[in-house]
């Protein structure tokens, strides 16, 4: 996984600093999408 941050090498120079990122996770029930945890095995 790659997070990339919009204009951030221009910012770089500039002197701005790091942007903050929040991350979501869910649990999926199996009977909602089986296809799922096949591929993830």
């Amino acid at each position: 996984m790659a997070l990339m941050q919009k204009h951030r090498r221009k910012e770089r120079h500039t002197g701005g600093g790091n942007h903050s990122i929040g991350f979501a996770i869910y649990k999926v029930p199996k009977k909602v999408y089986p296809g799922l945890y096949q591929s993830i095995i």
